[in-house]
């Protein structure tokens, strides 16, 4: 009969073994220190930065990239002249401040700007602020953004942009899931669909396209606040700093 008792191990092996394991130990705390310490991006923020998107949150246009966060009094034109009849929006028709989001539904920047940004806008200055939101597919890299804001203006004619807006950022583009939003905020579909295959729909996001163009938009998501420029996915204090400023100035003229 064999013997299954295991036989104790030398002593040197025993030493060898706690050497590997403290040097192995060493480098890894060593590896951690160093991304916690900023010398390596966490994986999950590598993630949310798009090929082509520069510093401060913005994805950049195949044609015209550039900095983010620029504001330019210089620049201002006023809101009536982005805002646009028809145009989908929340707040007062008549407030104060409008702020116009050029958007691509297929951003990531877009995505942070609509989840982390834009509902506390909307919350610290109701009544204060009209938000509108048009469109700004970068088609050179994004290939599904023009259908999907397509289908946000198809869903605005049957008045549900923002509930349709809000699935397209949290989820699919393809066309099937087009369909799936359609039917989710309960949309005529034989009207979604006619709407959707409609030249005169793609007609109005070129308008918005070209409109962009020409303010020099260097990417998404773009802003103008009263009719002055921010871009890229600001953090909610720049929105406060710029809406505070303007909302002052209206109270004295």
């Amino acid at each position: 009969m064999l013997d299954k008792t295991i036989a104790p191990r030398p002593k040197w092996v025993v030493a060898l073994s706690f050497g590997a394991a403290l040097v192995v130990g060493f480098v890894l705390g060593s590896a951690f220190r160093r991304g916690s310490a900023g010398g390596e991006r966490p994986t999950a923020a590598v993630a949310t930065a798009e090929p082509g998107a520069p510093e401060g949150g913005m994805s950049a246009t195949s044609e015209t990239p550039g900095p983010a966060g620029q504001l330019s009094a210089d620049r201002a034109e006023g809101p009536e002249d982005l805002s646009g009849d028809g145009r989908p929006f929340r707040g007062p028709a008549d407030a104060p401040v409008t702020v116009v989001e050029f958007t691509d539904y297929e951003c990531a920047f877009c995505r942070r700007h609509h989840r982390n940004t834009y509902p506390l806008i909307v919350a610290a200055y109701e009544g204060k602020v009209k938000y509108v939101v048009r469109n700004y597919p970068v088609k050179g890299l994004h290939p599904r953004a023009m259908q999907a804001a397509q289908a946000a203006e198809c869903a605005a004619l049957q008045g549900k942009f923002w509930e349709y807006q809000d699935l397209l950022l949290q989820r699919g583009l393809s066309r099937e899931s087009l369909d799936a939003h359609a039917r989710e905020v309960g949309l005529d579909l034989v009207r979604f669909t006619s709407c959707l295959d409609s030249e005169k729909t793609a007609a109005l996001v070129e308008q918005d396209l070209e409109e962009g163009r020409r303010r020099g938009i260097p990417g998404t998501p773009a802003f103008f606040i009263n009719g002055r420029p921010l871009f890229g996915a600001q953090p909610v204090e720049v929105f406060q700093a710029v809406i505070d400023s303007m909302l002052a100035a209206a109270s004295n003229e």
